[in-house]
C-alpha cells in the first residue's frame, strides 16, 4: 500500500512539472513515465490516461475542499453578515496552501481552463449548504431578474480573490486572504472607493 501511495505521489510530482514546463495539452503518458522513472504498466495500473490522472486529483482536492467548506460545525449566522466565515475560508486557504503547487498548476494558463468554473461551483455550494433555505427568501437585486445574479455577486469576488491569491504564488498569507475575502462580503464597492 506504502509503495502504492508513492508511486502515484511520484506520479503527481512529475505531473505538475510537466504541466508547469510543457502544459497540460502537450504532456503524453510517455513524459509522465519518462520523468517518473516508472514503465507505463505501472502508469496505467493507477489511471487510463492523462485526463484519467488529472481528473482523479482534481476530484481528490475537491472532495477535500467540499468537506471543508460543508463542515457540520459551522453554521451560516446571520450577524456574521458573510456567506463565508473566517475559519472555515482560513482552513480552506491553509489546505490550498499544503496543495499548492497542484492547484497554481491547474489553475495556470498551461493547466485546466475548466478549473475556475469548478472552484466558483465550490463557493457556490458553500453559499446554498450555509444558507439553505434562506436563497429561496433572496429578493432579486433588481426587479424581473432571478436571485441567481444575487448568489453571482455574492461569488465573484471571494472567487477571484482566491484565484489571484494563487496566481500571485500565494505570497500572502492565508491569514490576510481569509479576513480579506470575509470582510469583503460585508461593505459594497462604494465603502472601498471613498
Amino acid at each position: 500500500m506504502q509503495r502504492q501511495t508513492n508511486t502515484k505521489e511520484k506520479i503527481k510530482d512529475v505531473f505538475i512539472k510537466l504541466i508547469n514546463e510543457k502544459g497540460f495539452d502537450s504532456i503524453s503518458v510517455s513524459d509522465i513515465t519518462r520523468s517518473a522513472n516508472i514503465n507505463r504498466g505501472t502508469f496505467y495500473l493507477h489511471y487510463l490516461d492523462k485526463y484519467d490522472l488529472l481528473e482523479k486529483l482534481e476530484d481528490e482536492l475537491i472532495n477535500e475542499i467540499t468537506n471543508i467548506l460543508i463542515d457540520e460545525t459551522s453554521i451560516y449566522d446571520l450577524e456574521n453578515n458573510s456567506p463565508f466565515e473566517y475559519d472555515v475560508v482560513l482552513k480552506m486557504l491553509n489546505y490550498a496552501k499544503k496543495e499548492f503547487s497542484f492547484i497554481a498548476a491547474i489553475a495556470s494558463e498551461k493547466g485546466d481552463p475548466q478549473f475556475p468554473s469548478k472552484f466558483k461551483k465550490l463557493l457556490h455550494l458553500q453559499i446554498t449548504t450555509k444558507f439553505g433555505d434562506l436563497t429561496k427568501k433572496l429578493t432579486p437585486l433588481v426587479a424581473g431578474l432571478s436571485v441567481d445574479y444575487n448568489i453571482e455577486i455574492m461569488l465573484a469576488a471571494p472567487a477571484a480573490i482566491i484565484l489571484l491569491w494563487i496566481n500571485n504564488g500565494g505570497k500572502d498569507s492565508p491569514e490576510k486572504i481569509a479576513k480579506l475575502i470575509v470582510d469583503g462580503t460585508r461593505i459594497s464597492p462604494y465603502d472601498i472607493v471613498y
